[in-house]
C-alpha cells in the first residue's frame, strides 16, 4: 500500500526471503493476479490454494480488505453503494 516501485518491492522480497530477482518477480505476478481475481467479486475466480498459494493468499486477503484493491487497481475499485 506503499506504492513502492516495483525495482523496490522485488529488492525487498529478494532480501527478505533470499529470492532469485527472477522468482520476486514472479511472486509479484502471482500476487497480482490474486488481486485482479478477487477485483471481479466472484468466489469461483478463487486460484487454487495447492497450485497457485501466493495468488490465493492474496485474494483472500483482498476479499477481507478490498481498499487493497482500490490501492493497487484503482480502475477496479467498486463504487460505493448507497445505504
Amino acid at each position: 500500500m506503499r506504492r513502492d516501485a516495483k525495482a523496490t518491492m522485488v529488492q525487498h522480497l529478494s532480501d527478505e526471503f533470499r529470492l532469485t530477482p527472477a522468482d520476486a518477480e514472479l511472486a509479484l505476478d502471482r500476487t497480482y493476479g490474486g488481486v485482479v481475481r478477487a477485483a471481479t467479486g466472484k468466489i469461483a475466480n478463487c486460484p487454487a490454494k495447492d497450485k497457485d498459494p501466493i495468488a490465493w493468499v492474496s485474494f483472500q486477503k483482498c476479499l477481507k480488505q478490498p481498499d487493497l484493491i482500490a490501492t493497487i487497481y484503482p480502475q477496479s475499485a467498486k463504487p460505493p453503494t448507497k445505504p
